[in-house]
């Protein structure tokens, strides 16, 4: 087993943690499917839904870039994190040009609606392109009114035109911030 004491840097404004006092790997894990890109989101029901790219959950392949890219959706079921049970609720086919790849971005459920984003990219910067929705958890989708050169954020071209991009760290801190701060109340 390797450990972590609790050394907050110097000036941290949060106090020391009582309860929480290092971190430990213990090496206990389990591996659940070959997919990259997941971004769990509880729901009401109590199940996890996320979004995955870059492999397959139940033999149901995700894949981002090419001709015809694909992003998974998957339900996470339980309570024991070493006994979940992950099942694909299938791929959406995604538009992509003038990128190349189209990511997963964020997901969140609100109020039994499930909100997914992506974003369209190109070597690492890319578009946010927006937020599809599910009112039944991933059967069905409604697909935002934008595309990767009409997107959230009005970015637009490749990385080879003199536009302004964003990196991909950003667009899915940006979408997260933007899930969450979007909700009504």
């Amino acid at each position: 087993m390797r450990g972590w004491p609790s050394e907050p840097p110097a000036g941290c404004p949060f106090p020391n943690s009582p309860e929480i006092t290092g971190i430990a790997f213990t090496g206990r894990h389990r591996e659940y499917e070959h997919a990259d890109t997941w971004f769990p989101s509880w729901a009401f029901e109590g199940n996890l839904y996320s979004a995955y790219a870059d492999g397959s959950v139940e033999g149901i392949e995700a894949s981002c870039k090419g001709p015809a890219p694909t992003t998974g959706q998957a339900v996470i079921v339980g309570d024991d994190p070493l006994a979940l049970t992950v099942k694909s609720l299938g791929v959406h086919h995604e538009a992509t040009l003038p990128y190349v790849g189209r990511y997963p971005a964020g997901t969140l459920v609100y109020n039994g609606v499930w909100y997914y984003g992506t974003y369209a990219t190109e070597d690492g910067v890319g578009a946010v392109v927006g937020f599809r929705h599910s009112s039944d958890y991933g059967k069905t989708w409604t697909d935002p009114c934008l595309t990767p050169l009409h997107n959230f954020f009005h970015e637009g071209g490749t990385v080879d035109d003199s536009i302004t991009t964003l990196p991909a760290e950003f667009i899915t801190a940006i979408v997260t911030v933007s899930l969450w701060t979007s909700m009504p109340t």
